[in-house]
């Protein structure tokens, strides 16, 4: 993967998506697991079967701690932001999302399909995600498909001829052992 400032806009231009590594410190990381693990006891399950009966959601994260903050206004992400979308973009979710096993996966979709702009078009929204754990297909990766980017599809509800991949994302920051 070459270093170069520009490699994730050649990828989000090519595929739609792009996977930024190490973003984290171990430190940065740790506190994000603590405090996901205090709101997730907490949570209600997914309210139908699109947030999943077996999936824990956390809303409204930034209203919930610095950290949380820390990763909305994360330079790496924002810089990119900038160049995507129009100034003075706006945060519109915050929310952490526990997939238990055995979740009936959710159903293809995009994340900007309220939006009533037809496509072809310049993105209008980004969806950012954080591993703050290791994503990997056996507990949920999210699955994206490769070459649907706003400025270049048009799509049809069966998302057809397209394949969808799992992302797999690693954490990568040792996780503390259970009971830490």
């Amino acid at each position: 993967m070459p270093s170069s400032n520009h490699y994730w806009r050649q990828a989000y231009e090519a595929d739609g998506y792009v996977v930024l590594e190490n973003l984290l410190s171990s430190a940065e990381l740790n506190e994000i697991r603590s405090e996901l693990a205090r709101l997730l006891n907490e949570g209600p399950l997914g309210r139908n079967e699109f947030e999943g009966t077996r999936t824990q959601r956390v809303y409204t994260l930034v209203a919930r701690g610095k950290a949380f903050e820390r990763l909305a206004d994360h330079p790496a992400i924002v810089s990119k932001l900038d160049e995507l979308l129009l100034p003075n973009f706006l945060l519109t979710a915050s929310q952490a999302i526990a997939i238990a096993p055995g979740e009936t996966p959710q159903p293809t979709h995009t994340d900007d399909s309220f939006y009533i702009v037809p496509r072809p078009r310049p993105a209008i929204s980004v969806s950012t995600m954080w591993a703050i754990d290791d994503f990997t297909a056996d507990n949920g990766a999210t699955e994206m498909i490769a070459g649907i980017t706003p400025r270049r599809t048009s799509l049809n509800a069966n998302f057809a001829p397209f394949t969808a991949i799992a992302i797999s994302a690693a954490a990568t920051r040792p996780m503390p052992p259970p009971n830490a």
